[in-house]
């Protein structure tokens, strides 16, 4: 009965995919599930499963709207709103170690403002977190499945000629003869492969904010293993 009300049901039927996430969320799909198991309980735990699910379905209207815009790639003002706080912490940290930390004397504005670089970069890679797993949902919602070769063709399209390109202009703009040794290579070579934040001697050798795009992109590569082990349990 349970599982007609799912199928048959104008709106259901429509949404089918979407629901069954939203049931689980609900504890309904848990509900059956429990209730299929002790079969003497199982008419009426059915039975308060549809009552649920008529009773709510303004809520689960208004959980795949969201839903649907999410997978649609939409922009997302709650995040909007982080980044910026994000980009004005790393601002304001930036501005205010040039000028050689001129509030010391006041502990409260010192401590707010030394600690504007963490927040912010923090804030930068939850937010990085948060975009990729939005990108494998739309993957696995588009595709059927979540392909890591797929995955990492499309980060390498959109960093590799940005990046490559901010390196080379560095390079083309500092004195050539800084990087024509054994050290100025082994910096090029770690920065080409991304694992230039593993070296002290490498950690912000070439250009000091390029070593988020080393952590980044490290974790581009292990992303979908995290996602596919997340979703299985």
């Amino acid at each position: 009965v349970f599982h007609n009300v799912l199928i048959n049901n104008s709106f259901l039927k429509k949404e089918h995919a979407a629901i069954r996430k939203c049931a689980t969320c609900f504890g309904i799909r848990s509900y059956y599930n429990r209730c299929i198991k002790k079969s003497k309980l199982c008419q009426k735990n059915v039975r308060k499963g549809i009552l649920y699910i008529i009773m709510n379905n303004d809520m689960i209207n208004k959980i795949v709207s969201r839903r649907e815009s999410y997978m649609k790639n939409e922009r997302n003002r709650t995040i909007d709103f982080f980044r910026a706080v994000a980009i004005l912490s790393v601002l304001f940290y930036h501005f205010y170690y040039l000028c050689n930390y001129p509030y010391q004397s006041i502990p409260v504005i010192h401590r707010i403002l030394s600690s504007g670089g963490e927040i912010g970069v923090t804030l930068f890679f939850i937010i990085s977190g948060y975009g990729i797993c939005g990108s494998l949902m739309r993957m696995e919602q588009t595709d059927g499945s979540v392909s890591w070769k797929k995955f990492m063709k499309k980060r390498f399209v959109r960093i590799l000629p940005q990046y490559y390109g901010s390196i080379i202009v560095l390079l083309l703009i500092t004195s050539n003869s800084s990087y024509m040794n054994k050290k100025g290579l082994f910096d090029i070579g770690t920065h080409m492969l991304f694992i230039h934040n593993w070296f002290r001697s490498t950690h912000g050798s070439i250009n000091g904010v390029l070593w988020t795009m080393g952590t980044i992109f490290q974790f581009y590569i292990i992303a979908v293993w995290i996602y596919k082990c997340f979703k299985k349990n």
